[in-house]
């Protein structure tokens, strides 16, 4: 139950992360932060399996300078 709460929990900071507002971009990868870690304590593969949507998600939408923000919230 954890690992799919954690999932939908990065899925929307994703969508949030994604939005022209600064306080929504920072909240969206605050979620992203905090769905990742949770779902590292859930399930360690399925958080290495959102690590590679995280990723493909990136290089699709551009973000990918930003990720690191997120990357750092869920160490």
């Amino acid at each position: 139950m954890l690992a799919f709460q954690s999932i939908l929990t990065v899925m929307i900071g994703l969508l949030l992360a994604d939005r022209p507002a600064r306080i929504r971009q920072v909240f969206g990868w605050i979620l992203v932060g905090v769905g990742g870690w949770c779902c590292f304590m859930a399930k360690p593969t399925t958080a290495a399996a959102i690590a590679l949507v995280y990723v493909i998600v990136l290089r699709r939408k551009s973000l990918l300078p930003h990720a690191w923000r997120g990357a750092a919230l869920s160490l």
